[in-house]
C-alpha cells in the first residue's frame, strides 16, 4: 500500500489535502505580516465601490479572470462570481475572489489578492523535466494532468514560478520552474434497486440498497439522486492499490457481495448504509446532490488494511479517477464507519468539489504566520536565538530555523484545520439529522467517532479541552477552544537561507509560553489539532453557553432551529469561501453567509457572530 503520512488514532481522519511542506500566507496587518498578501472583505458601501472598482479593473487586465458564475440558489435576484487571480496568464496561487451581487450590485467581497508580484514568466525547466526530477525524487509516475505553470508566493515574501504535478505516491508537488526544487508538497489523500437489511457494527438493523446480479445482491445504491457504490478488498493489499491508484479500476467482484440481501458484515453494512444517510441529509437538509451537487456517483471501499484511519482521496485518485472514500478499522477490529466518521469523510469531498467547481483550485492548505513571536525560546534548558539556533534532523541534516524580523515564525495550517473542522460539524450535523439527541451508542451528540468502541471519542465540539490532542515532552495537551490556545508550529528552512528562505516545512515544536513542547507530530501545520476551534464555534451557535478561555457567553438559537445554523455554514463553505483563506476569514465569510439567508439582524446570525467572537476568530 501507498502512505503519505501516518495519521496517529487520537488524530483520526486523513484528509486528502494536507499539508507537509506548505505555502505560506498572512494577514496583512501588524509585525509579521507578508508583504503582498491582501485580505479582502468588504460589506460597507465605501469598500464595495473601491473593491468593485478594483475587480473590474483587474479583469480588464486579465489579473482577475471568473472562473464560474452562478445565481444564487437561495436568494432571488443574487448572483456569485468567483474570480481567479492571474499574472502574465499564469495562475497565482491561493488568489481568489468571490463576489455577491443582489441586481447587479456588490454586496459582498471576499477573498485574497497578492500585490507587487515581480517574476520571470518564462520557465527554464521543461513540464517534462520537472516529472523527470520528480519521478526520481518520488519513485511515482505523474498521475494527474499535465503540470501546471502557477506563480508561488514563497516564505520570505517572493514569487517564484513553479509547476504543479500530481503523482502516482498519492501527493501533489509545486516544483521550482527554474531551480528543479520542491517547494510545497500535498497529500491527496482528504445507486431497478433491491432492498435488504444488515446488522450494523452496534448490533442495529439497517435497510441496505442493494442491486440485484448474477452472483447475488451488490452494494450498489441506484435508488438515490446520487448512486453509491461501496467496494470491499477484503483485505487484500493489491485490490486496495489497484482502485486507488489511477486510473482505479473496479472490477464487479470489487464490490461487496451477499447471497440473499441479509447482510451480516456490519463494516460493509455501515459503509453502505451512512453514505446514503449523509447523501439524504446533504440533499434534505441543505439541498444538495451527491457530493458534488452535480449527482455524480459515490464510491467508498472498505479495507481492513486501512487501520486506525479513514480518508477521502480526491480525483485523480480512487474508482475510475474520480475520487474515493476509505474506511478501515481499528486495531481491534472495530470498522471505522460510523455515521459521523462517515459523514465527516463525505464532507471532505464536499468541500472539495465545492470550492475547486468555484476556483478552480479547491480549498488550499494555506499556512499563516502569527504578527508578533519570541525572539528566544526555550528548549531543553537551552535559550536559543533565532538569528543562530538551528535544528539537526533524524536523518542529519543541520537546518536553520525559519525567521520574520528576527523572531521565531510559529505558523499553523489554516485551509487544513477549515477542512477538518467543517467535516467534523457535518459528521455531527448528519448523526443528529438520522438519530436522537442523547448520550450513549446510537445516540446523537457533539463527539466525533463517541461510538468507536474502545477508540472515541477523538473531538468534541462541545468540550474541546475535554480530551487530550497529544502528549509532549511537558505533559499532555489538549484541544483548542480558542484561537489563542491553537497549535502553532516552528518552522524550518529547507531550501534557500535563514534572511531568503525558499521552502520551509513545520516541525512539531510549540510553545508553552516561552518554552517549546515537542509533540510526537505536526499534523500538517495542526490540521486535525486545531479544527475543534470551528466545530466548538458552530456548537455554541446552536446551543449556546460559555467558552471557558474567552468567558463570552453565546446565546444559541437552540436545538430546534440547528437547521438555520447548518445552512449558513454549508453556504459559506459551498458559495462563498475563497480558496486559500485565513481561519479569520472563514469566520467572516460564514456570518456572511448567515446575514444573506437570515438577515443581519436574525437571532441566527447574531448566534453565528457571538459563537466567532467567543473562540477568538472575529472582534
Amino acid at each position: 500500500m501507498l502512505k503519505t503520512r501516518v495519521c496517529l488514532p487520537l488524530v483520526l481522519f486523513c484528509l486528502a489535502i494536507s499539508l507537509s511542506v506548505a505555502p505560506t500566507a498572512q494577514e496583512p496587518t501588524g509585525a509579521g505580516a507578508r508583504r503582498g498578501l491582501v485580505s479582502v472583505h468588504a460589506t460597507a458601501s465605501s469598500d464595495l465601490r473601491n473593491w468593485d472598482a478594483t475587480i473590474d479593473r483587474m479583469v480588464r487586465v486579465r489579473q482577475l479572470v471568473v472562473t464560474d458564475s452562478r445565481p444564487d440558489p437561495d436568494i432571488a435576484d443574487r448572483s456569485h462570481e468567483s474570480l481567479a487571480q492571474f499574472h502574465d496568464g499564469i495562475p497565482v496561487y491561493g488568489g481568489s475572489l468571490s463576489r455577491q451581487t443582489a441586481q447587479g450590485v456588490a454586496v459582498s467581497i471576499i477573498g485574497t489578492v497578492y500585490e507587487g508580484i515581480t517574476v520571470d514568466s518564462v520557465p527554464t525547466l521543461s513540464a517534462v523535466e520537472a516529472v523527470l526530477a520528480l519521478a526520481t525524487t518520488t519513485g511515482g509516475r505523474l498521475a494527474g494532468g499535465a503540470p501546471q505553470l502557477v506563480i508561488f508566493p514563497t516564505p520570505g515574501g517572493e514569487y517564484r514560478l513553479a509547476y504543479r504535478a500530481t503523482m502516482s505516491d498519492f501527493k501533489t508537488y509545486l516544483v521550482d520552474a527554474a531551480s528543479g526544487i520542491v517547494l510545497w508538497t500535498t497529500d491527496e489523500i482528504y445507486t431497478q434497486g433491491q432492498v435488504g437489511t444488515g446488522t450494523g457494527a452496534l448490533g442495529d438493523t439497517k435497510k441496505v440498497s442493494t442491486t440485484q446480479a448474477a452472483e447475488g445482491f451488490r452494494t450498489h445504491d441506484q435508488l438515490r439522486p446520487a448512486q453509491i457504490r461501496t467496494f470491499d478488498t477484503r483485505g487484500n493489499t493489491a485490490t486496495f492499490n489497484r482502485i486507488l491508484t489511477p486510473p482505479g479500476v473496479v472490477v464487479d467482484s470489487d464490490f461487496a457481495i451477499d447471497a440473499d440481501n441479509t447482510w451480516a458484515d456490519p463494516a460493509v453494512v455501515d459503509a453502505h448504509v451512512h453514505a446514503g444517510w449523509m447523501e439524504d441529509y446533504l440533499f434534505k437538509q441543505v439541498s444538495w446532490t451527491g457530493i458534488d451537487n452535480r449527482g455524480t456517483t459515490i464510491s467508498s471501499m472498505f479495507h481492513s488494511g486501512f487501520l486506525n484511519n479513514a480518508a477521502f482521496f480526491s480525483a485523480p485518485f480512487g474508482a475510475d479517477g474520480r475520487g474515493m472514500f476509505v474506511f478501515g478499522r481499528t486495531t481491534t477490529g472495530v470498522p471505522l464507519t460510523t455515521i459521523d466518521v462517515v459523514g465527516h469523510e463525505m464532507m471532505h469531498g464536499v468541500t472539495h468539489a465545492a470550492v475547486l467547481q468555484r476556483t478552480g483550485t479547491g480549498l488550499l492548505g494555506a499556512t499563516f504566520f502569527e504578527p508578533s513571536v519570541p525572539t528566544t525560546i526555550t528548549l531543553g534548558g537551552s535559550t536559543l536565538s533565532c538569528d543562530t539556533a538551528v535544528a539537526t534532523l533524524p536523518d542529519g541534516r543541520t537546518l536553520p530555523f525559519f525567521c520574520i524580523a528576527g523572531r521565531f515564525a510559529l505558523a499553523a495550517n489554516h485551509g487544513g484545520a477549515l477542512h477538518e473542522g467543517f467535516s467534523d460539524i457535518f459528521g455531527i450535523a448528519a448523526e443528529f439529522f438520522h438519530q436522537p439527541a442523547g448520550t450513549g451508542p446510537l445516540r446523537a451528540d457533539y463527539k466525533m467517532g463517541e461510538d468507536l468502541i474502545g477508540f472515541g471519542p477523538n473531538r468534541a465540539a462541545d468540550t474541546p479541552a475535554s480530551l487530550i490532542a497529544l502528549p509532549s515532552t511537558l505533559g499532555p495537551t489538549f484541544y483548542p477552544d480558542h484561537w489563542s490556545r491553537a497549535f502553532k508550529f516552528l518552522f524550518l528552512v529547507v531550501s534557500g537561507t535563514r534572511t531568503n528562505p525558499i521552502a520551509i516545512t513545520p516541525v512539531p515544536w510549540v510553545l508553552v509560553g516561552s518554552q517549546v513542547a515537542v509533540l510526537p507530530t505536526d499534523d500538517g501545520g495542526g490540521v486535525h489539532l486545531n479544527a475543534t476551534i470551528m466545530s466548538h464555534a458552530f456548537y455554541l451557535a446552536i446551543e449556546g453557553g460559555r467558552n471557558a478561555t474567552s468567558g463570552i457567553t453565546v446565546t444559541g438559537v437552540g436545538a430546534a432551529n440547528r437547521a438555520q445554523i447548518e445552512r449558513a455554514f454549508f453556504r459559506g463553505i459551498t458559495l462563498l469561501l475563497p480558496s486559500a483563506p485565513s481561519m479569520q476569514l472563514a469566520a467572516s465569510t460564514i456570518i456572511q453567509a448567515s446575514s444573506d439567508l437570515h438577515g443581519a439582524n436574525s437571532a441566527a446570525t447574531a448566534a453565528i457572530r457571538q459563537a466567532f467572537q467567543a473562540v477568538g476568530l472575529v472582534l
